[in-house]
């Protein structure tokens, strides 16, 4: 899998809105912002998030989080329901678990 950050969500519309579709599968709108509101999410500088893709950029997981003062918040993260038990989303979560806190995201 590719990772992706919020900049190339930011520009491709495409991209944004089959990630979107990731989202509004995984959390009901009461645990989610709506589209808009995320959107202006994305734009926060202490917010960030990887969006895992596969070679057709389609994208297959996502985990995002605020990097405060002295924590990393994760407020989602999902894999797509083709790919769960396979240990896909233990393996991205303990790679973001093992990045140093001064990683340049």
């Amino acid at each position: 899998m590719n990772v992706l950050t919020k900049d190339r969500l930011l520009i491709d519309l495409n991209l944004f809105a089959n990630f979107w579709l990731l989202m509004e599968e995984a959390f009901p709108l009461d645990e989610r912002r709506d589209e808009q509101s995320f959107k202006l999410q994305l734009l926060e500088s202490d917010f960030f998030i990887n969006l895992y893709v596969n070679h057709n950029n389609e994208p297959l997981a996502f985990i995002s989080w605020w990097n405060l003062t002295s924590i990393r918040y994760v407020e989602h993260f999902m894999v797509s329901s083709t790919l769960r038990g396979e240990g896909v989303g233990s393996e991205l979560f303990n790679d973001f678990l093992k990045k140093d806190d001064s990683f340049d995201y």
